[in-house]
C-alpha cells in the first residue's frame, strides 16, 4: 500500500515537471546550487577542522600584526617590516611572510 502510493507521488511528480518547463529548470537550478554551497562547505570544514593542517604541530602557529591604537584595529606587517622582524628575532622557529 505504501509503496503504490509513492510510486503514485514520483508519477504526479515526474508529470508536473515535464509540464512546467519553468519551474523545472528554477528547481534543477536551485538544486545544484544548494548541492554545490553544500559541498564546498563541506571540503572547508573536512579540510580546516576536521583532518586539520597538514604540516606538523599546526597549535604552534601564530599571526603576527601591528595595533593601531587610534584606530582600534589590527593589520598584517608589510614585507620590510617582516623581513626586518626576521633579521632581529629569535623567537621564532620557522617564519612566513607575504612577498610583493
Amino acid at each position: 500500500m505504501f509503496f503504490h502510493s509513492f510510486l503514485q507521488d514520483i508519477r504526479i511528480g515526474l508529470r508536473v515537471l515535464f509540464k512546467e518547463k519553468t519551474f523545472s529548470i528554477l528547481a534543477v537550478t536551485v538544486l545544484a546550487l544548494g548541492i554545490c554551497g553544500v559541498t564546498t562547505q563541506f571540503a572547508i570544514v573536512n579540510g580546516t577542522v576536521l583532518r586539520g593542517f597538514t604540516f606538523p604541530n599546526p597549535e604552534q602557529l601564530v599571526s603576527v600584526g601591528l595595533i593601531d591604537p587610534q584606530k582600534t584595529r589590527t593589520r598584517t606587517t608589510a614585507a620590510p617590516d617582516s623581513s626586518r622582524r626576521r633579521r632581529i628575532t629569535r623567537t621564532f622557529a620557522r617564519r612566513s611572510s607575504p612577498t610583493r
